[in-house]
């Protein structure tokens, strides 16, 4: 009884909110720029039962219908944002845009607050749980697009009986849910650039799936959940990122038919020179496993996209970028392969550190040839450096830890 009053006062407390962060006599509940292979997409999340005018250079439409309202998500509506748009607004509300030229990026991963199996993260203590603080730093930084690289909905279990950390946290795939993981922490930086989202594990259908192709993917809502999608370009100013699901891919096994979905994928890809793949699993990425067994064992990469890519991709990528390990991580190899960069460090409970030196250790029929890691919670920033990018590590305020120097298929880090 005591566990559902609190339940009950959290929902009370996140809707007054809502109610109170929006336009006076608004039913938007939540309204962002999500940028996929055919442009900008404006989409709000409505609690009302029609959606709204959006205003673009001065011209008034209505938004269409993305999803209609049932018992678990309010209505989701969208509209196609013109690639010459100069603004656009939902009655008070104005959205990011696009920038032709994109100069600063924010990126990171695996941000929800982990209620999970049997790990009970305390959602209420925000040095804990550190999201919404990365969130403002890194819109105060004012980037001109934000990549996150997959795992937003963490709360899949109620909070145990008498553990303070996680009470009255929401649960399961719903609004309330996805709200309190994610649209109220991020909201600050939904406001500041228009985003690029990558779907992770946490998002596969039988977790936050629903929820995932409702509010965030940028492409025509599924009649059914797929377990893996279409692999798709984002064009941001000049710069090409590919989109892969990889949610699906075991990170141990390379039996069964995803090996062979995958391959297909990849073999279709012609990325443009300068492009970067963007999966929530890592390729090749280390990540330290048995802790709760008594273990300490170093783990490689995923079999599954290894054994699909057979560990060489198309040409003209420059870079893979992931989440999935809980962990900064900038790794280069041996056989020049595009490096390797883990950014899942937003604020989901954090992997164990790895005090290991991984210069040398084999991973993907190569070995590392420069190794790089941070057991630490922030935001990467990149910007252009040279003909390369300049990655600088920040913590949760904003304030860089270190830069990364990535160009001509390297990587190294100072200090």
């Amino acid at each position: 009884m005591e566990q559902a009053l609190i339940v009950h006062f959290a929902r009370v407390v996140f809707f007054l909110i809502f109610l109170a962060a929006a336009p006076a006599g608004a039913a938007v509940l939540a309204a962002y720029t999500v940028l996929g292979p055919d442009g900008a997409v404006a989409r709000a999340v409505i609690d009302d039962a029609a959606c709204p005018a959006i205003e673009i250079d001065g011209r008034g439409l209505t938004m269409q219908v993305r999803v209609a309202a049932d018992a678990r998500f309010p209505l989701v509506c969208e509209a196609a944002l013109p690639p010459a748009a100069s603004t656009a607004r939902i009655g008070a509300m104005a959205l990011p845009l696009p920038k032709p030229e994109v100069r600063r990026i924010a990126l990171f991963g695996d941000s929800g607050c982990r209620v999970d199996r049997n790990t009970f993260q305390s959602c209420n203590d925000p040095a804990v749980w550190p999201f919404a603080r990365t969130s403002a730093a890194a819109a105060a930084l004012v980037p001109d697009l934000v990549i996150h690289v997959g795992d937003y909905y963490y709360r899949e279990r109620p909070c145990p009986a008498g553990n303070s950390g996680c009470a009255g946290t929401p649960s399961g795939d719903d609004w309330l849910a996805w709200q309190a993981d994610f649209f109220i922490p991020a909201r600050p930086l939904l406001a500041a650039a228009p985003w690029v989202v990558v779907r992770g594990n946490h998002e596969n259908c039988d977790r936050g799936g629903t929820g995932f192709f409702r509010l965030l993917d940028p492409r025509p809502y599924p009649a059914t959940c797929p377990d893996v999608s279409a692999i798709y370009r984002v064009m941001a100013g000049a710069l090409s990122l590919y989109v892969l699901d990889s949610g699906e891919a075991s990170d141990t096994l390379t039996s069964g038919d995803l090996v062979e979905r995958y391959r297909t994928q990849f073999a279709a890809l012609r990325p443009s020179p300068g492009g970067w793949l963007l999966t929530h699993r890592p390729l090749w990425g280390v990540v330290r496993v048995g802790a709760a067994i008594g273990l300490s064992l170093l783990v490689n990469g995923n079999a599954t996209l290894q054994e699909a890519t057979r560990n060489a991709l198309p040409a003209g990528l420059e870079m893979v970028v992931s989440g999935h390990v809980h962990l900064f991580e900038a790794l280069g190899f041996a056989d020049r392969r595009p490096p390797q960069l883990i950014l899942g460090t937003a604020g989901s409970a954090l992997d164990q550190e790895i005090a290991t030196d991984l210069v040398g250790r084999a991973i993907g029929g190569t070995t590392i040839a420069y190794g790089r890691t941070l057991h630490a919670f922030g935001v990467t920033t990149m910007e252009r450096s040279g003909q390369g990018w300049a990655a600088t590590l920040r913590d949760e305020e904003g304030r860089p830890r270190f830069t990364c120097t990535v160009a001509d298929r390297a990587v190294s880090c100072a200090p």
